[in-house]
């Protein structure tokens, strides 16, 4: 972070090597969703210009997470709204395609989209259940993380190991739930 507050080569030399080391962290996570290399690319100099204003200001305070954390997710955020938009506009330009309402056509897809924000929405509720630890580990297990990056946002000393263990014990908390709640 100091780099990138102190601008000139330090800040260049920062995001490269953010855009270099990091780039399999954060693309990863996009392609398990469905994405491209592509869509990465149409948000990433967005985000970085979004990180860059947030790690500037002198109220930034990183508590919870790493840079590397707050950066990954707020690109895979950006992903998914600029997804959600594209969807949105792809969905209204379907539905008021004419031929698809001349012969009272059916539009399928619709249904489809909503009853999956429903369901994840749903899924979302129930991880909140297990608790805030444990919301914490699934919620950087779902979005691809390794067991060891898991282990460091986590500060768990003994690394990797426990956090596969942990991350267990947190999906048979998950699990249990669904079974008592099912959604």
């Amino acid at each position: 972070m100091a780099d990138i507050r102190a601008g000139g080569r330090a800040r260049n030399a920062a995001w490269q090597y953010i855009y270099l080391t990091w780039r399999p962290l954060y693309l990863k996570p996009v392609l398990d969703r469905g994405g491209t290399a592509e869509d990465v690319r149409e948000v990433l100099s967005r985000v970085m210009m979004d990180v860059e204003k947030q790690v500037c200001r002198d109220d930034f305070h990183l508590h919870s997470s790493t840079l590397r954390t707050y950066f990954i997710d707020a690109l895979i955020k950006a992903w998914s709204e600029a997804g959600r938009k594209r969807s949105a506009m792809q969905s209204k330009m379907v539905e008021y395609d004419p031929q698809a309402h001349a012969g009272g056509g059916h539009q399928p897809g619709v249904e489809e989209a909503y009853l999956r924000e429903e369901r994840a929405r749903l899924v979302r509720n129930a991880v909140e259940q297990t608790g805030a630890r444990c919301q914490k580990m699934l919620t950087l297990y779902g979005k691809g993380f390794s067991m060891e990056e898991i282990a460091d946002e986590m500060d768990f000393g003994a690394g990797a190991a426990t956090a596969k263990k942990e991350v267990a014990k947190c999906r048979e908390r998950l699990r249990e739930f669904l079974r008592e709640n099912p959604l």
